[in-house]
This record gives C-alpha cells, sequence and structure tokens, in this order.
C-alpha cells in the first residue's frame, strides 16, 4: 500500500494506528481471519495477492533449490482455485471443515508474508471498500468475541434419566441468551480427549502446546476414570495398532483422527448457530483457542498433577 493511500485508511479510521499489526492480528485469530475473509468473499484480489506474496517469497528464500523440493511450494493457481472453492462451502454451506483447511493452508506461509499479502491486497481496493473492511473489523471488537462459554460439569437432576454412562458432560452455554446445550459424543475417548484438551487450557494457558495423546495416556486415563466410573478401561481408545478392512495394520494417528473428526463433528452440530466454530475446535496440531476465562470446568476432574510429556 502506498504512502497516501495507507495515510488515507487511518485518517478515515481514527481507531487504527498499526494497519500491519491489525494484519498480523488476522493470522493469530481465527475469528479474526473468518471476518476479513467474509468480507472480502469473492475478490479474488484477496485470496490471490495473499497466497501469491506468500509463495513468491519461499523462492526467494530456496536459495536456488529446485522448484519442487519444497514441500510447500505449489502453483499459485492451485492454491487459489483449492481456497476459492473452499471458501464457497464455508460461507454457502456452513462447512467448518473447510474452514479449518483454508486456514491450515494460509498458516503454512510465513505470517510476514500473509500480511504484506492483506496489505498489498487492501492497496488494490478503493478506499470506500477499505475503509469498509478496516472498519468491519476494528471498529466493532465485539463482533468477534467468542459468545459461546463451555462448561464441564457433574452429572446433575437435570440429567438423571439420560441412557448415557457420562459423569461429567461437556456443556455449550451461549453468553447472549443463557442457553445450554449439554452434549455427548460418539465415543467415550472422544469426550475425554477433549476435556484433556479444555484442562491444559485452564491451566497452562497461552502456554499450551498441541497435545500427544500418544505420550500422555496417563493423564487421558486419569480425566477418563472421572468421566466414566462404571469403564474399567478406556473403552475404543485402541491407540495400539489394529487391522482396516483390507487386513493392513493402521498406526495409532490414524485411529486418533477418527476422535477429532468426531469432536468437531459434535462442535459443529451444536455451535454453528451461536458462533463462529474454529475457536472451539479440537485439532491434534494445534490447541483450543478460546479464552480460558470462558471455560470452566469441575475441579473434581482436574487431574492432581498436570504434567503433560511434550
Amino acid at each position: 500500500m502506498d504512502k497516501d493511500n495507507l495515510e488515507k485508511v487511518l485518517d478515515d479510521c481514527p481507531n487504527i494506528n498499526d494497519l500491519k499489526r491489525l494484519a498480523l492480528m488476522m493470522t493469530i485469530d481465527e475469528s479474526l481471519f473468518v471476518l476479513v475473509t467474509q468480507e472480502m468473499y469473492g475478490d479474488s484480489v484477496l485470496v490471490g495477492n495473499i497466497g501469491g506474496t506468500a509463495v513468491c517469497s519461499m523462492v526467494e528464500e530456496s536459495s536456488g533449490q529446485a522448484f519442487e523440493m519444497h514441500p510447500r511450494l505449489r502453483p499459485i493457481g492451485d492454491v487459489v482455485g483449492e481456497i476459492t472453492t473452499l471458501l464457497r462451502k464455508v460461507f454457502k454451506r456452513k462447512d467448518t471443515d473447510s474452514l479449518s483447511k483454508v486456514y491450515s493452508t494460509l498458516m503454512e506461509y510465513p505470517k510476514e508474508d500473509l500480511v504484506m499479502g492483506l496489505i498489498e491486497s487492501l492497496s488494490k481496493l478503493s478506499p470506500e471498500k477499505q475503509r469498509e473492511i478496516v472498519e468491519h473489523v476494528i471498529g466493532s471488537p465485539q463482533r468477534w468475541k467468542n459468545k459461546v462459554a463451555i462448561e464441564v460439569v457433574k452429572r446433575g437432576e437435570e440429567q438423571r434419566n439420560n441412557r448415557d454412562s457420562y459423569d461429567y458432560y461437556v456443556c455449550f452455554r451461549n453468553l447472549r441468551n443463557g442457553k445450554k446445550r449439554f452434549v455427548t459424543f460418539n465415543n467415550h475417548a472422544s469426550a475425554a480427549i477433549y476435556v484433556m484438551y479444555l484442562v491444559d487450557r485452564v491451566i497452562r494457558k497461552d502456554s499450551c502446546t498441541p497435545i500427544d495423546i500418544t505420550k500422555n495416556i496417563k493423564s487421558l486415563q486419569a480425566i477418563y476414570n472421572k468421566m466414566f466410573t462404571g469403564d474399567n478401561r478406556i473403552k475404543g481408545l485402541q491407540l495400539e495398532k489394529i487391522k482396516n478392512s483390507r487386513g493392513n495394520y493402521e498406526n495409532e494417528k490414524l485411529r486418533l483422527s477418527q476422535y477429532y473428526s468426531d469432536i468437531n463433528k459434535v462442535i459443529n452440530e451444536n455451535l454453528y448457530d451461536w458462533d463462529f466454530v474454529m475457536p472451539y475446535r479440537c485439532e491434534k496440531d494445534s490447541i483450543v483457542l478460546l479464552t480460558p476465562d470462558n471455560i470452566t470446568i469441575d475441579k473434581e476432574i482436574i487431574p492432581l498433577e498436570w504434567n503433560l510429556v511434550v
């Protein structure tokens, strides 16, 4: 963005004192990312410039290496086409898996390049559109604050007649109207894994990192034993190698991916009409991004010692 255009945007939006900081925020805040992409959806300039800037930078950093040697280098047309198709699914079908893929794809590139790509994209829009987008993102921060709180609560009178073996439930509470949704998962192991991520977010806050379940079975078992006291062992976890339909052995990571799919399916079905689901999702290579202040967990279910193996 040239100096004149940048100064005009800053003058029009006095609350903005650092456009680069705004763009950087978008690379680390999923809800902010969603708002920007939704506002600019349909404008190929945004996607093209972000992807193009990132790819060009990576070519420069490759120091003469062969194009195909870099694992993230793909033809920019393919990247843009893929992201555009995914965005169509996101905003027309509320497809949160596609949203996750878009975010993950862009996060493969250096943040600095995404920042410059966004700024370059804004520079190619009219001043009116620049102002509209920037004001939309920054002018009303309440728009992208989380609208749902998560509670892990002990089974109570309200659940007395439920035909399940949950001793603790994950509950989503709408912060606007107070409505609650108590959820169950297809697998008991999925419920315990999600609660494990929530516990880690509350305890380690911004210091938490992705959890390697295979290295932290002891901590998972402790949570599972509290959630399902009627089970002698973790039902269905099957982290040992198992045979697939063709008789070949699958590794434990493939089995775990099924639990993450189960978790995110429950999140999508229960939250898509309340809030953007990205901060609530649970992925093997990320953390639950919901602010710890919006997570409440019954103290009885939290293990006394929390020392995860990283």
